[in-house]
């Protein structure tokens, strides 16, 4: 925004015109697409909740940047926001029984599992009491049917529960960064000992900056788990990572196959996952960064640090 040149005006002319400029701003429209409407803003403790919607879908922002949900009003399971398609990506490398998820936003991935496998023992754990209020009211989330919200700290839940999953879904944002106590090694490490032998995790690694904070994501996560496996979202900055426990490496080619099946299964609800193979025949090597740790995770500071020596082999 251009700063005004008081030097134009008079003294006695300045309080009219912050009235002028009071009013206007008061008319300014909140920074969403000009074709949405909005619905709904309210300041949780945590979050900056806005809803809005168009003839299609409704959204959830925190803050007025990037979508962290969607619903589509005509297919409630659709995965509308293109990141949350590739958390999907589980479904591919195991058959869940029992899955878990660390992040709840509009509820767009538990509507989409709930009516994908409607057997599956989903619990969803939901740090800000408002964001669940917000889903349940303006984006159909439903408890029951298999459906279990937490209101807890995430790395809490992870410590203290007694179940096994088979497929855990990390996605703990805030509008414009994440929890630093849930990126760490020693988070991921206790991530791993909640899975079943067959276990899965998918995390979305959005890149929060212009930094290298998402490679140290992901060598964080591949100094804990064997096998990790990336898949770029088209046109996004998102990276989504599978992790699993397997001693070997499953085939690119044969993954690709198996994410076709799975569209075809779910059909609309997945338009936006592309049959893709994950980056690299190996498993991903990230030089340049540090792994994150419970003593050191500037999560913050590497959101804006370059390192030109930084990047995935």
């Amino acid at each position: 925004m251009k700063g005004l040149s008081v030097n134009r005006f008079s003294f006695c002319s300045a309080p009219s015109i912050l009235l002028v400029l009071v009013f206007a701003a008061c008319e300014v429209r909140p920074e969403i697409p000009k074709h949405e409407r909005l619905v709904y803003v309210h300041d949780s403790l945590y979050n900056h909740i806005v809803v809005s919607e168009d003839d299609e879908a409704r959204y959830l922002r925190f803050g007025y940047g990037a979508k962290q949900s969607a619903l589509t009003l005509g297919n409630p399971a659709s995965l509308r926001v293109p990141y949350t398609a590739y958390l999907a990506l589980g479904m591919v490398f195991g058959n869940p029984e029992r899955a878990l998820m660390i992040g709840l936003a509009g509820g767009s991935v538990a509507r989409f599992i709930r009516s994908a496998c409607p057997d599956v023992a989903l619990d969803v754990v939901e740090l800000d009491p408002d964001v669940v209020r917000v889903a349940k009211r303006y984006f159909g989330v439903d408890e029951g049917g298999g459906l279990r919200i937490h209101v807890d700290d995430g790395r809490m839940f992870v410590k203290r529960t007694a179940d096994r999953y088979d497929w855990v879904v990390l996605d703990a944002f805030h509008a414009d960064s994440m929890p630093h106590h849930m990126a760490t090694a020693e988070f991921f490490d206790e991530v791993k000992g909640i899975l079943t032998p067959r276990g899965v995790v998918t995390v979305n690694v959005a890149p929060l900056g212009p930094g290298v904070l998402y490679l140290s994501i992901i060598r964080t996560l591949t100094r804990v788990f064997p096998q990790v496996y990336l898949f770029q979202v088209p046109e996004r900055g998102n990276i989504v990572a599978v992790a699993t426990l397997d001693g070997s490496r499953l085939d690119g080619k044969q993954i690709a196959r198996s994410i076709h099946v799975l569209k075809e299964r779910a059909g609309d609800a997945l338009d936006l996952l592309v049959p893709a193979t994950p980056y690299g025949n190996q498993k991903p090597l990230v030089r340049g960064v540090p792994v994150l740790t419970d003593d050191y995770a500037p999560v913050d500071w590497l959101r804006y640090r370059q390192t030109p020596a930084a990047g995935i082999r």
